[in-house]
């Protein structure tokens, strides 16, 4: 079975041929053309038809997308829902283990041990901060919502406004 593009590209072909044949003064009710013409009309069904079934193809893609979506919701939130779980238990047991005085329980299986963590750093006010200890970074982003909207008013090199086409099937 042909693909698409092959097809496409017979179709072409067969066109371009009927063309260069009427260009060189061919009769166009001549057997050569109407053969062409013909087998031109067959190729075409067989394009529309492939061209049919690659639309149904990439309408089941469509839906699997969003199939798959739906369940890396459904997985994430489940993720979510036992990472909340592990900080509740997590939390739970060192301020138990706290309370009780307790450093370190053993068991042959598992060992439970609390230990200090490495100091962190929380900033209440970086104005405070003497320059030394302050450090700048500067981000900068297109406004692409306002260059769309003045694109008529502008142009200057660095920016393209582009307008795409995209398949709708009904």
């Amino acid at each position: 079975m042909s693909s698409l593009y092959k097809l496409g590209d017979e179709l072409q072909r067969i066109a371009e041929e009927i063309e260069t044949l009427l260009e060189n003064g061919v009769d166009p009710n001549c057997d050569e053309v109407q053969a062409l013409l013909r087998k031109m009309v067959g190729s075409e069904e067989d394009w529309q038809q492939k061209a049919i079934r690659v639309g149904h193809y990439l309408r089941s893609l469509q839906a699997e997308q969003t199939l798959l979506r739906e369940e890396e919701k459904r997985l994430a939130a489940k993720r979510q829902k036992l990472e909340k779980s592990e900080i509740y238990l997590h939390d739970t047991l060192l301020a138990q283990m706290t309370m009780f005085g307790m450093d370190k329980i053993v068991d042959p299986v598992l060992t439970i041990q609390i230990k200090e963590n490495p100091v962190s750093v929380v900033v209440h006010d970086i104005d405070s901060l003497p320059e030394q200890y302050k450090r700048r970074t500067e981000k900068v982003e297109a406004d692409k919502t306002r260059l769309k909207a003045d694109r008529e008013k502008i142009e200057f090199e660095g920016v393209e406004f582009v307008k795409t086409k995209k398949l709708v099937m009904k």
